[in-house]
């Protein structure tokens, strides 16, 4: 038990974690580090599925990351990432696929999520479809993140330019209302 109880402090203190301004001079880090964060609140919700209790702080900071910063990580990608990514590949269709598949689960993961929300806010005991979503929220999105990590992020670091990379740290930064400054915006 005690190591459940340690693995879930960690996954509280990812989920509380703040970003500066510094964070998004490296981009793709950024996202990288962002999955981390959502793999920490999948766990979080995995034990919720299961009927862990794990109090009322834990709840909360699933909602918080929930409501801000997942929203916000699709946007990243959605508005930034994959639109640079279309214009820097030209494989013949191959990675348009890609990136339709992961933006169709996009779509469906912040239906999901709000559901979630909806059911996290409510106070109400879990119902069994409600566990049954939250469990399978979580195995969806560890997948996506694998595709994202595998592929998308090295494809990204291989062909995203300096300038671009500049220019995609200072939009996730101006999407969270920080505002950056000096060489390259950073």
């Amino acid at each position: 038990m005690k190591k459940h109880d340690e693995a879930n402090r960690i996954a509280l203190d990812l989920l509380r974690k703040k970003q500066n301004k510094d964070c998004f001079a490296s981009p793709l880090e950024f996202l990288l580090d962002e999955h981390m964060r959502q793999r920490a609140l999948f766990g979080l919700l995995d034990n919720l599925s299961v009927g862990a209790h794990l109090g009322a702080a834990y709840v909360e900071a699933a909602i918080s990351f929930l409501k801000s910063d997942f929203a916000l990580h699709s946007l990243d990608e959605e508005e930034d990432l994959f639109p640079l990514l279309r214009r820097r590949v030209d494989d013949d269709g191959q990675l348009e696929h890609l990136l339709g598949k992961l933006s169709s689960e996009h779509t469906r993961d912040r239906e999901r999520a709000r559901l979630i929300l909806i059911g996290l806010n409510d106070g109400a005991p879990f119902s069994i479809e409600f566990l049954e979503l939250l469990h399978d929220f979580a195995v969806a999105e560890r997948r996506h993140l694998i595709v994202e990590n595998a592929i998308i992020i090295p494809l990204a670091r291989a062909c995203l330019s300096a300038t671009d990379l500049v220019m995609i740290g200072a939009r996730m930064a101006a999407r969270r209302g920080i505002e950056v400054k000096g060489k390259g915006g950073f």
